[in-house]
């Protein structure tokens, strides 16, 4: 008989670590997490275990992040009994669980990928919505711009002809700040806001520029490094509407990815990354960059109203 019961979190639980991805594993055997800024914000609230005989053979964690919000961080069942309804038992668990905290919503984020239609079709009996883009990330080698053929250097010099030219972030002055202030409020509206705020406190100076035209600020991008080796992550660009079909933004990737080439060396590994819905920039990458990158990967989302 499969009994569905809560983890007690405030002691280590070596039991059921192989139910989850490693990279939550940590909080599981309540260690400090192995690259702290990564994790920063996470909180795993709930934990719920499916055991057959006292032995584990399901797993689902929960992140209530807000009152209102919640995140499933992940489920997964013991091969040998998948199919048999454990998993819908271990969402249900966790949707209570999420619905006591006061969360009105719920939802999960996954790549989309073949591997990954389990996981899909386990939701959707649930009642979970249809899964819809997240976010876009490509990674490559921070030397790709010379992997870009004959054309690359007459696109960059054409921008730079048009006035294109970066400087330091961290060199930008009260009118700079001024601008890159409107670039934030013109945003108003939008699905997601992509703001310079808050980056300065953890972005990497070396790797974090203003884009400018003929020495206006017109845009920024900011890289963090993280404390894995030669892992530099943008997350952060964005460049003012009328340039947004120009190419300024790849232009001022281009040119903070060489910075990174100086300062970390060519093989270090540049991760850039955009919200699901910006189609237009997701086409462009796949088609442009995507052959002389290391792996692209899209991550979807599928949620659930809890009221």
């Amino acid at each position: 008989m499969i009994n569905i019961q809560p983890l007690d979190l405030t002691k280590p639980q070596p039991d059921v670590v192989h139910l989850t991805y490693p990279r939550y594993r940590w909080r599981l055997m309540c260690e400090e997490p192995p690259h702290a800024a990564q994790f920063e914000g996470l909180k795993l609230t709930d934990a719920f275990v499916a055991c057959i005989d006292d032995r584990a053979v399901g797993l689902a964690l929960l992140d209530a992040g807000s009152p209102q919000h919640s995140r499933l961080l992940s489920v997964m069942v013991a091969k040998p009994i998948r199919s048999t309804g454990v998993g819908l038992q271990l969402i249900a668990a966790i949707e209570k669980a999420a619905r006591v905290r006061g969360a009105t919503q719920i939802e999960a984020h996954f790549l989309h990928e073949p591997a990954r239609d389990p996981f899909r079709a386990l939701m959707r009996s649930a009642g979970w919505t249809a899964p819809v883009p997240l976010n876009f990330r490509l990674a490559g080698r921070a030397d790709w711009t010379t992997r870009m053929g004959a054309d690359w250097p007459r696109f960059m010099n054409r921008m730079e002809s048009n006035g294109f030219s970066t400087t330091p972030w961290a060199s930008i002055d009260a009118a700079d700040r001024e601008k890159a202030d409107v670039l934030v409020a013109e945003q108003a509206g939008n699905e997601v806001i992509i703001s310079y705020k808050g980056c300065e406190d953890f972005c990497d100076e070396k790797l974090s520029i203003a884009i400018r035209k003929n020495g206006e600020l017109v845009g920024f991008i900011h890289g963090e490094s993280l404390q894995q080796n030669d892992f530099h992550y943008y997350s952060t660009g964005y460049v003012s509407k009328p340039l947004q079909r120009a190419g300024w933004l790849i232009a001022g990737l281009d040119d903070v990815c060489r910075r990174q080439a100086v300062e970390y060396g060519p093989e270090s590994l540049a991760i850039y990354e955009t919200y699901g819905t910006n189609t237009r920039m997701i086409d462009f990458m796949r088609r442009r960059l995507g052959p002389v990158f290391t792996w692209m990967k899209e991550r979807h989302k599928v949620q659930k109203s809890l009221i």
